[in-house]
Parts: structure tokens; C-alpha cells; sequence
């Protein structure tokens, strides 16, 4: 019956709360679902409980907002406080612990339901749940968030349940799961605040400050180059920082950088930095304070096409991810996507950039270095041409080889 019938009234009840602007009314709606969400448990219904729980934990945040909590992981959540403040309807203490109270009815498959549950209630003005759970021989704690449950903080939910050994285990997980998210969340953030100052001192003009800047770069590649993650950037905008009125030694620090760069952690790094890659490479062969490395940037974007060739299918899924997700961004706000290249696909965009700096180095005052970049241009485009799509060749034999 319960099988049959649960769709229907999940529909139902959802569309009442949805109109309900009275506090009881709303409160005995929930309480519905509470129910049923419990009973789906205890008969063993694993699908529609999560989607009543879930609908508790939609119905405890703004509708635009709930989106966001319940299909991203938690460690977006803390950042968009000011929205839960403004909006009347939250999840309270009771409906936290009603929440978590269906979790003793069942054991089967709780971690996402754990997740789900802390990430509602840590969204909402940072409230923050904690279970303690006794045990026979002793009292064990499992504690939501880091802090003591002696203190009981105000905004602290606190339920006391008994957990077996299975349900202990999903909810183990769940905690795990998002400290580790609120771990690695808090790992970059730190990395951005070290490497943001770091950035900013390439706009000083003594040379000493600027060595200096560049061996710290390059100690960061040497140390921490695999798990620069956002902060690629940052990194690669010191490095391509050179000027021509800037002294040979300087020049050579920074290459030996984007050497390290593109022979290590090309394959670490976010596919939407190696455009810049591609950039910073072709700014060292325009440089012309030192030839040697001019004539060696160029073979660093003939590395770079190789790697483009050889990772050409993760590249795209990639780069196609990051198009939809700016291009919705750009939808509301009223604006066309602007890039290089578009509409060109993405990943004929990549190699569209590629070209359109080999070609400028083929028009370099330097006769080795236009020799040099004319040669590897039509070697990658006989190499590797065949990559592009019929519409992109427009581009590449009117705006790149002419």
C-alpha cells in the first residue's frame, strides 16, 4: 500500500506546503511527511524515504537555494548565509530532530541521507547538529560538527538516538564525506590567500622584489605543483609577468618555471588554464632579451600541442562542462558569452589560440625565430589538423596563417 500510494501523496503534500502561508498549517504538512518518511523506513522503502526527507530539508530553505544545497556538496553552502537570513521560512530545532529521529526507523543506505540532513541544517544561519550516541558499555559521541558537545552552542541541534553498529558506520561516512569536502574547500581558500599578495607583487618594477617573487614560484611548482588546484592562475599570471625591459636573469627564473610547468603538471591542472599556459609560453617568445629562449618557448607549444593530442577526449568533456555552465551564467545575465574564438567549439578554440601565437611568432622581427615558428605551425596543423572541425579551418586559413 505504502509503495503504491507514496508518489501521490509526496506530490500532494509538497504542492500544500508550497501554498501555505500559515505556521501551523505548515508545521502539521511537514509533520505528514515526517510521518510517512518514517514509515517508508520501517517497511524497508529506501527510495521514497530519502525523497520525503529530502522534500523536508527543500521545504526548510529558499527555492532557488535548496537547488543549490541539494545538488552540490556541503562545502558551497556556508557562503551564501545572507540569502538564509532574508528568507522567513527555516527548518527549526524540532524539525531537525524529527528529521533525524526517521534515521533510527531503517539502516539501510543512510549515508546520503546524513549528508543530506546536515548539509540543510548547517546552511541555515550555520546551525550546526549534534547526536550522541550511547552506548552499553560506555557513552560514544559522534559529534557533526567540531565543536564540544559540552558547550552546546546556541543554533546547536542535539539529538540523543541509539545507533547500531551499521547505522553508526553510514554515519561515520556521511561526517567524513563532508569534512573532507569542508577540508579541501578550506585548503584552497588558504592557498588563495598566500598566492593573491604573491601575484600582486608582479607589478613592483625593482628587479631584486620580482627575483625574489619568482623563486618563491618556483619553490611552490617544486613543493606543491600537483595540488595548486585554483590557484593555477594565480601562479601562472606571476610567471608571465616578464616585460622586455626586465634583465636577462629574470627572464631566465620565470622559464625555468613554465619549463617545469609544461613538462610536470599540465596534466594536474584545470583545462580551462591551459589557454593561459598556451599565452604565457608564446609572451616568452615575443620576449627578446634572450633568443635561446624564444627558440625554446616555441618547442614548449609544440609540447603542448602533443599533450592536447594525447588528452584530446578528457580535454573536451572538460572544457564542454565549463562552456555550459558560463554559458548559463551569461543566459541570466542577459549577455552573450564572449571568448576567443566563438562560436568555435571549445577544444577548437584551445588549438585556435595555439596557432594564432605561433603565427604571431612567425612574424617576428627575428629571422630564427620566424623560421622556427613558421616550421612548427605547419608541422602541428599536418600533425594534428585533423583534430579541428570543417567550420574552424575558416578561422585558421583567414585570421591565424594569413
Amino acid at each position: 500500500m505504502v509503495n503504491a500510494s507514496w508518489c501521490g501523496l509526496l506530490a500532494a503534500l509538497s504542492l500544500l506546503l508550497d501554498a501555505s502561508t500559515d505556521e501551523a498549517a505548515t508545521e502539521n504538512i511537514l509533520k505528514a511527511e515526517m510521518t510517512m518518511a518514517s514509515l517508508c523506513g520501517r517497511v524497508g522503502l529506501v527510495t521514497p524515504r530519502d525523497a520525503f526527507i529530502t522534500a523536508i530539508c527543500k521545504a526548510s530553505l529558499p527555492p532557488h537555494y535548496a537547488l543549490t544545497v541539494l545538488s552540490s556538496n556541503s562545502s558551497n553552502l556556508s557562503s551564501k548565509g545572507t540569502a538564509l537570513k532574508l528568507f522567513s521560512v527555516c527548518m527549526s530545532s524540532a524539525s531537525c530532530k524529527a528529521c533525524l529521529s526517521i534515521l533510527r526507523s531503517t539502516n539501510k543506505d543512510l549515508t546520503a541521507v546524513y549528508v543530506l540532513v546536515f548539509s540543510t541544517a548547517y546552511s541555515i544561519q550555520g546551525q550546526s547538529v549534534q547526536i550522541i550516541s550511547p552506548s552499553s558499555e560506555s557513552h560514544q559521541q559522534v559529534v557533526a560538527v567540531g565543536q564540544p558537545l559540552t558547550a552546546q552552542p546556541q543554533g546547536t541541534v542535539v539529538v540523543r538516538t541509539y545507533l547500531d553498529d551499521v547505522s553508526l558506520h553510514h554515519l561515520i561516512n556521511a561526517l567524513c564525506s563532508l569534512s573532507l569536502e569542508a577540508m579541501e574547500m578550506a585548503y584552497g581558500n588558504n592557498k588563495l590567500l598566500l598566492l593573491n599578495p604573491l601575484k600582486e607583487l608582479s607589478n613592483v618594477l625593482h628587479a631584486d622584489i620580482r627575483q625574489k617573487q619568482l623563486e618563491c614560484v618556483l619553490q611552490i611548482l617544486q613543493s606543491q605543483g600537483d595540488s595548486l588546484g585554483p590557484g593555477w592562475p594565480l601562479v601562472l599570471g606571476v610567471i608571465g609577468a616578464i616585460r622586455n625591459d626586465q634583465g636577462e636573469s629574470l627572464i631566465r627564473t620565470a622559464f625555468q618555471c613554465l619549463q617545469l610547468v609544461v613538462t610536470d603538471f599540465l596534466p594536474t591542472m584545470p583545462c580551462t588554464c591551459l589557454q593561459i599556459v598556451v599565452d604565457v609560453a608564446g609572451s616568452f617568445g615575443l620576449q627578446n632579451q634572450e633568443l635561446n629562449i624564444s627558440l625554446t618557448s616555441i618547442g614548449l607549444l609544440w609540447n603542448i600541442s602533443d599533450y592536447f593530442f594525447q588528452r584530446g577526449e578528457a580535454i573536451t568533456q572538460e572544457l564542454e562542462r565549463e562552456e555550459e555552465a558560463l554559458q548559463k551564467q551569461a543566459q541570466e545575465k542577459g549577455e552573450t558569452l564572449n571568448r576567443p574564438f566563438h562560436p568555435a567549439p571549445p577544444f577548437d578554440c584551445l588549438w585556435l589560440c595555439l596557432y594564432a601565437k605561433l603565427g604571431e611568432l612567425c612574424v617576428d622581427p627575428r629571422p630564427a625565430v620566424r623560421k622556427s615558428a613558421g616550421q612548427t605551425l605547419f608541422s602541428t596543423i599536418a600533425a594534428h589538423g585533423t583534430l579541428l572541425q570543417q567550420p574552424t579551418w575558416h578561422i585558421v586559413v583567414w585570421k591565424v596563417t594569413c
